[in-house]
Formats: C-alpha cells, sequence, structure tokens
C-alpha cells in the first residue's frame, strides 16, 4: 500500500514537472516570436531614416531582413497565430518585398518625388503591421488576450 502511494505521488509529481515544462517552453516560444517582431519593427524604423537620405542599398537590405523576419514567424509560429496576425505579417512581408523592389530600382535610377512618397507611405504601413503585430504578442505575453481565433 505504501509503494503504490509513493508510486502515485511520484507520478503526479512528475506529471506537473512536465505540465510546467511545457508552459516555460510555450512562454519562451512566445517571448521568441515578440523579439522577432521587434527586431523588424527597428528595422523598419530603420528603412525610414535610410530612405529619407537616399541610403538605397541600405533600405533594399533591410526591407529584405524584414522580408525574412515575417517568413520565419510565419512558419515557425503558424500555428500559434490568429488569422488576423497571419494576414497582417503577410501584408508586412509583402509591403517589405514592395520597398526592397523600389531601393534596388533606386540604386540605380534616382526616383522621382512621387515614388518617394510612395516608398515612404509603404514604410509606414509596414512600421504599423510591425508595431501592431508586436503590441499583440506582448498583450499575449502578458496574459491578457487569448492566443487562437
Amino acid at each position: 500500500l505504501v509503494g503504490l502511494l509513493v508510486s502515485t505521488a511520484t507520478l503526479w509529481v512528475a506529471r506537473k514537472a512536465r505540465q510546467s515544462a511545457d508552459a516555460a517552453k510555450a512562454e519562451s516560444r512566445k517571448r521568441n516570436r515578440a523579439e522577432d517582431l521587434q527586431d523588424a519593427r527597428t528595422k523598419s524604423e530603420q528603412i525610414g531614416l535610410f530612405i529619407r537620405d537616399g541610403k538605397w542599398d541600405i533600405v533594399f537590405l533591410r526591407a529584405q531582413e524584414i522580408a525574412g523576419v515575417c517568413s520565419l514567424v510565419l512558419s515557425r509560429w503558424n500555428e500559434d497565430l490568429t488569422e488576423t496576425s497571419r494576414n497582417q505579417i503577410v501584408l508586412a512581408r509583402a509591403q517589405a518585398g514592395s520597398v526592397a523592389k523600389v531601393a534596388m530600382r533606386a540604386s540605380r535610377i534616382c526616383p522621382t518625388e512621387q515614388q518617394l512618397l510612395n516608398i515612404a507611405a509603404a514604410q509606414r504601413r509596414l512600421n504599423e503591421l510591425l508595431s501592431s503585430e508586436l503590441g499583440e504578442s506582448l498583450r499575449v505575453i502578458e496574459g491578457s488576450g487569448k492566443v487562437d481565433d
């Protein structure tokens, strides 16, 4: 009887330890996603400065990096994202690709005033999308929101 009680207690402790480990792993994944989004948002802000200064090679590289982070977030955390988050990250990736495309051309041919206005608008939209997703990730980490749709 004592052996059965000890075995049951050991099983209960092992289950609780596993649940704690799983919760810690989920928390770590959420934090990693937020860190990736924070990095992408910072790069998006830098793009705005580099557009202003006409540093098209750097704009191109940063936009490519952001598109890569968006793809990483989509593939690595797809099951944890809401449909709205997925759509916003896909849109952010498209905006980053658009900025990169214009920057590649602009490094060879000076952009017109309208093209500068368009790329600046795309950069602002990219920053808004990334900021929104970063806010959502931080809200989930803080425990005030649900993860699933």
